[in-house]
């Protein structure tokens, strides 16, 4: 599965929603079609983001790396 995408999935003959969160609670949040539908009513109304605004890619930057940064110009890869 594609992290911080929605997926959909039949589960005894009902649909299921995936949304995979490896960064956040490093887990996969699961629904039902009530769940989706009140997700879109919620996101169609503007009380949340949506799934693509939630995960920042910017936010990385102020992520501590620590050893694993990028050695600067000049230094040894």
């Amino acid at each position: 599965m594609t992290p911080n995408k929605f997926v959909t999935r039949v589960r005894n003959g009902q649909p299921v929603y995936l949304y995979p969160d490896p960064m956040g609670c490093k887990c996969v949040y699961f629904g039902s079609q009530q769940n989706w539908n009140t997700y879109r009513q919620l996101l169609a109304a503007g009380q949340i983001p949506e799934a693509s605004q939630m995960t920042a890619p910017e936010s990385q930057l102020d992520w501590d790396f620590g050893l694993w940064d990028l050695p600067s110009q000049g230094g040894p890869l």
